[in-house]
């Protein structure tokens, strides 16, 4: 993948996911019943990995950090990382797998989830190293907060997107919050951490905790808070074939463009762009021919509207 033209770079650290994943289906299984999905894969899934593809897929460079123990997934993976152009540093040196495994099952267009998580730590001197000098460092929820506090006093900027958990409590996870620079919840996340039942309330309140809390709508877009005010910018046109990773590549295409000196409203284009893109494909890592198409695109449209 192509890199831009300044050194800056971006850097996560973060669990590694496989997704098994039951296309085809039309609806979820009810308790007792046995559904036969029509296609079945083996995709590496989302989280840090494929925000970092989306950005290096509009030319950012990465670098990401992750765990890779004994797992019957692992040459998988490590095969997956190379192909998708993703350079990996194992930080992991547990017993375990290290990695997440996923059931996915789509169905119109909504995804639901079943996962094992084998959880990981490294040793934080480690995690460090493999993350310092970078510009913006994507951070893992509620591990590493003196790693973040010290590459902040360092210049970096924290961003993070923790995924669903049906226990969100946003005094919970206050502490790692007011590390971040940038969070980007999906509108249930935003209302369920926060107790709110908008996404407008729920930006709000995480804005207490974030400087930079970005909402995303799903099909609707995204919104966010500038200079006092809600901005909700919509989404471009696509064909949605999965759902699946369209926040991590959101985040991604956000980071991109912060990285290039973008204003918030040019990153959270990039950003709609990249979501858009991985939307179109099944799995979280749309070929970056589809980056590509999706920007031109939005240039035209942009430059009819300007006209």
């Amino acid at each position: 993948m192509s890199n831009t033209g300044n050194d800056k770079f971006i850097a996560a650290i973060g669990k590694i996911n496989v997704d098994l994943v039951f296309g085809g289906l039309k609806r979820l299984p009810n308790t007792g019943e046995e559904l036969y999905s029509e296609s079945f894969d083996v995709l590496l899934g989302g989280g840090a990995p494929a925000s970092l593809y989306a950005a290096a897929a509009f030319g950012a460079k990465i670098k990401y950090a992750g765990y890779l123990g004994r797992s019957f997934f692992a040459p998988f993976i490590e095969k997956e990382l190379a192909a998708k152009g993703i350079p990996f540093e194992n930080v992991y040196t547990g017993t375990g797998s290290g990695i997440n495994v996923t059931c996915v099952m789509p169905v119109s267009g909504e995804r639901s989830f079943v996962t094992y998580s084998d959880e990981s730590a490294a040793d934080e001197k480690r995690v460090y190293e493999a993350l310092k000098g970078a510009s913006v460092v994507i951070a893992e929820y509620a591990k590493y907060l003196s790693v973040y506090r010290r590459l902040k006093k360092e210049g970096a900027l924290i961003a993070g997107d923790f995924g669903f958990d049906e226990n969100m409590d946003i005094n919970a996870y206050a502490e790692t919050l007011k590390l971040l620079d940038y969070y980007f919840p999906n509108e249930k996340e935003a209302c369920l951490m926060t107790g709110k039942s908008t996404a407008a309330e729920a930006l709000d309140e995480l804005g207490k905790y974030v400087p930079c809390p970005v909402v995303t709508l799903a099909s609707e877009g995204a919104m966010y808070i500038e200079n006092g005010k809600k901005v909700t910018v919509p989404a471009p046109k696509g064909d949605c074939i999965d759902a699946t990773g369209a926040g991590d590549a959101f985040m991604g295409g956000f980071l991109y463009a912060l990285c290039e000196g973008k204003i918030l409203s040019e990153c959270v284009r990039y950003a709609l762009i990249a979501g858009t893109a991985t939307v179109g494909v099944k799995g979280c890592y749309a070929p970056k021919a589809a980056y590509d198409d999706a920007l031109a695109e939005e240039k035209i449209k942009q430059l009819i509207k300007n006209a």
